[in-house]
């Protein structure tokens, strides 16, 4: 279960979101976070993750794994093997930076091969293109072990296939009791049931279904919101 009362954050004096609630059960999940660019989804995401600085009030479940986050642009100042990137994120917290075992390195790769990138496991990191860097990044991600996952415009590098992939991926780990949370600008790649839209400018959570699947997507590509509300200054 995860609750945000009354929150409110941005950056320096720009207001981002405002008086900001909703109410998440494991078995809504996932909860796609739905909203032109501009409309606080990464800032929700990040005060999620205690990365900025809010007033209101969240309550999240603790998980001693901590909450997976897979953030927009992640970079790897290093140059590793595929198998061996991922497989950090399986070590225990007491030593994070060792050589994985082959335990982890195994994982490591099974978990590569349900994403369909099992064959860049013994690539180096930096030969990689955007795409598999982003579903090698969402691989290690899995890894770690998490019951909370919160992600940033997952598929935004992905190809069609892909971007489907990895959006049935999500509803199969979420379906599995996972809690998930996504933003995303890829609405009609979105499975046809199961989850809910956060409306980002009227803090709505209508289930998603073909047709709010298309009532979104109509409403983002036109630059329109998807209801007008008083109190909201920004969608």
């Amino acid at each position: 279960m995860i609750e945000v009362s009354g929150l409110t954050a941005g950056y320096g004096n720009k207001q981002v979101i405002s008086r900001f609630s909703f109410f998440l059960e494991a078995s809504q999940s996932p909860l796609v976070l739905a909203g032109s660019n501009g409309s606080g989804k990464s800032t929700l995401l990040r005060c999620l993750l205690n990365q900025i600085s809010y007033q209101g009030a969240i309550q999240m479940p603790s998980d001693p794994n901590g909450i997976a986050w897979l953030p927009q642009g992640y970079s790897l100042p290093i140059d590793i093997p595929v198998s061996d990137f991922v497989a950090l994120a399986g070590l225990h917290p007491s030593r994070p930076w060792s050589q994985p075992g082959k335990a982890e390195t195994d994982r490591a790769v099974a978990q590569l091969k349900e994403l369909e990138m099992d064959h860049l496991a013994f690539k180096r990191t930096d030969e990689l293109s955007g795409g598999e860097w982003q579903m090698v990044c969402l691989a290690q991600m899995a890894m770690q072990g998490s019951e909370i996952w919160l992600l940033d415009e997952p598929t935004a590098h992905l190809d069609l296939y892909f971007k489907n992939l990895v959006f049935h991926y999500l509803w199969k780990k979420s379906a599995e009791g996972k809690c998930i949370i996504l933003s995303t600008h890829d609405i009609p790649f979105l499975p046809e049931k199961g989850g809910k839209f956060l409306l980002m400018d009227n803090q709505t959570m209508p289930d998603i279904n073909p047709e709010t699947k298309k009532m979104v997507a109509d409403r983002l590509r036109s630059g329109q919101k998807t209801n007008q509300v008083s109190d909201r200054t920004v969608f």
